[in-house]
């Protein structure tokens, strides 16, 4: 991370939520966070850790990808 707080060449983040602050760099990002994440609390939770997300998909990756340190999850497939 530079002086000013940036991380170097990365693009600017312009647009902001005007809920919480959080900025994006495309507005697509924004619109999923208002939509998704902003205000509202996490859906779905993990059986074994109690992390909870706010999308299906996150928690799919979760468990797809061990991030969860317990023992073997068992998750429906739909």
């Amino acid at each position: 991370m530079s002086d000013d707080g940036t991380n170097g060449g990365t693009a600017e983040r312009k647009y902001s939520c005007k809920e919480c602050g959080n900025t994006y760099k495309h507005r697509s990002s924004l619109n999923n966070h208002r939509r998704f994440a902003c205000g509202k609390s996490p859906s779905f939770k993990c059986n074994l850790c109690s992390s909870t997300f706010s999308r299906k998909f996150s928690l799919r990756r979760h468990i797809q990808t061990e991030a969860c340190q317990t023992s073997k999850h068992d998750f429906p497939k739909s």
